[in-house]
């Protein structure tokens, strides 16, 4: 965004326009919920700074009267600004009586006794469907306390976070809504709740039952053997044994008869 800022502005000669463009597009930006978290490490909060320091380099740049090498605290009192870092630490927004905050800062002020139940900030829900029961947000603004140099009345001051004050916010349904959430939405579910096993249960015992008789209508039957009769049977005589067609014939078994020739004898002169 800083970058688009020096692009369109350079036709600007007026610093208080360019000024005025920088708190609308860029220092909105670094300062989003400032109020609420402030950077504690200083290379974040460096960080933050060099944005700016950034722009005043480039106001002095393109300013007469001032040298972009000045440090930045001369040009931050050239241009009548103020640094990231102490706008941040005129409000400080923490829980009521500084609860979840170190210690020290409740010691620092009297009268400060942080409680979980009172000073907290929650929410509770009805569980099975989410309706708000009960809540509260709770907040405290704080600023600081600071030694001002030249000032004597700030000369017995320490470097303080003091509250200024709390506010609350919450809501809690009463009794006749809780009791209309109960009987219109808890009323169903504790029915379902008791017969939804028992038709489970059903539904498994038809399943067993279903399963045991098709195993049974697939098992293979026996057939039934006839009763002994109390006569015993006569027995029958052994069969003699065939002997079969293909047996060896005899040795003394012609196998082939052929006819006799008549022998002639022939005389030869």
């Amino acid at each position: 965004m800083l970058g688009f800022l020096k692009r369109n502005s350079r036709d600007f000669h007026n610093n208080t326009t360019k000024i005025l463009l920088y708190n609308a597009l860029v220092r909105s930006h670094l300062e989003f919920a400032s109020a609420a978290w402030s950077p504690h490490y200083t290379v974040h909060s460096q960080r933050i700074e060099s944005i700016q320091r950034a722009f005043t380099r480039y106001l002095a740049f393109t300013s007469t009267g001032i040298s972009h090498r000045n440090t930045y605290d001369q040009r931050l009192n050239f241009f009548n600004m103020n640094t990231l870092h102490n706008r941040r630490s005129y409000l400080v927004l923490t829980y009521p009586h500084f609860l979840f905050a170190h210690p020290t800062y409740a010691n620092m002020v009297v009268g400060m006794t942080p409680d979980l139940e009172r000073h907290r900030i929650f929410l509770d829900l009805e569980p099975n469907s989410g309706y708000p029961v009960r809540g509260a947000k709770r907040a405290q603004l704080n600023v600081f306390f600071r030694r001002i140099p030249g000032v004597a009345a700030t000369a017995n001051f320490d470097n303080t976070l003091v509250p200024i004050f709390w506010l609350e916010e919450g809501i809690t349904l009463p009794d006749n809504l809780i009791q209309e959430i109960k009987d219109r939405l808890l009323g169903p579910l504790e029915l379902v709740a008791i017969l939804l096993p028992t038709v489970i249960a059903l539904s498994g015992a038809v399943m067993l039952i279903g399963a045991a008789m098709l195993f049974n209508a697939r098992r293979p039957r026996a057939r039934a053997s006839p009763p002994p009769s109390p006569i015993p049977s006569p027995r029958r005589p052994p069969r003699a044994a065939r002997s079969p067609s293909w047996s060896t014939p005899s040795r003394q078994t012609p196998l082939l008869t052929l006819p006799t020739m008549p022998m002639v004898t022939r005389k030869w002169k």
